[in-house]
């Protein structure tokens, strides 16, 4: 099998070995080893963490991503930093961890299901213009911001009982199928700004403490923010609770519109198209 770094590209190898791999994490190159990938799978040479190759030794990837956990460093806003900025994720069983660091999953591609449920971020969790190519459970707890910015959940998408402890940023996210934040809880402010739900969402019994900006987004199916009994059916209603300013200003819903259950304690901006 022929291979990236091999005779076939000797410019391209061995300039990239010599300098390690030159994939960008925030305001530097990667500089790691480059791995030897199958020829074409990346467009350029570069490490294991940053290839797309998906026969990619798991074992090797988590042991280097324990490692950088375990040196974190890098000080932002009084935490330490833990940079995965591009990583493309053989897997991501993360259940019920507890990340004390601040965690940069930025741009980083999650190639098989992402498992954070139960798990706690310490720091602050950044997974903006993340790819979620399978379904994604980040029903965690948030202890600071929390950005999911230009993320991308490409299957199912759980965040149901999350706690947001501080402020939530998913502005211009998109969700292309069902996107789950019932019981979730915002106790901060809430950016939803120009997010496109494809499928169903659901925000039955959130809370959001803070102000929860919808503006701009679209919903293609149906959209729930109150949880709707079935006949039959008997136990507490729960109540989608804005405490804060909401605005829904410019959304537009295709589909089904459900506030039942739904409490508005300050005033809305609205301005909605259905």
């Amino acid at each position: 099998m022929e291979k990236q770094g091999g005779s076939d590209h000797p410019n391209v190898g061995e300039t990239a070995n010599a300098r390690g791999c030159p994939a960008r994490m925030r305001n530097r190159p990667c500089g790691r080893p480059v791995y030897d990938a199958p020829l074409g799978v990346d467009q350029i040479p570069v490490c294991l963490m940053h290839s797309l190759d998906p026969k990619k030794s798991d074992t090797e990837f988590q042991t280097e991503f324990e490692r950088i956990l375990k040196e974190a460093g890098l000080m932002e806003e009084g935490h330490r930093v833990a940079d995965f900025y591009g990583f493309v994720f053989p897997s991501s069983n993360y259940r019920g961890r507890k990340f004390e660091v601040t965690c940069r999953f930025t741009s980083a591609t999650f190639t098989q299901e992402a498992d954070f449920c139960s798990a706690t971020f310490k720091g602050y969790a950044h997974f903006s213009y993340a790819r979620f190519t399978k379904r994604a459970d980040l029903r965690a707890e948030f202890t600071h911001d929390a950005r999911f910015l230009d993320a991308s959940f490409m299957e199912y998408a759980i965040f149901s009982e999350a706690i947001f402890a501080q402020d939530a940023y998913f502005a211009r996210a998109m969700f292309m199928q069902e996107a789950v934040f019932d019981l979730a809880a915002f106790n901060g402010n809430a950016y939803f700004n120009s997010v496109k739900f494809a499928e169903n969402a659901y925000f039955s019994g959130a809370w959001f403490e803070g102000n929860a900006n919808f503006y701009g987004s679209e919903f293609k199916q149906n959209a729930e923010f109150g949880l709707q009994y079935r006949p039959g059916e008997s136990g507490p209603e729960e109540v989608c609770s804005f405490a804060g300013r909401a605005n829904f200003g410019s959304v537009r819903f295709a589909g089904a519109v459900l506030f039942k259950n739904t409490a508005f304690m300050r005033s809305s901006e609205n301005g909605c198209e259905t």
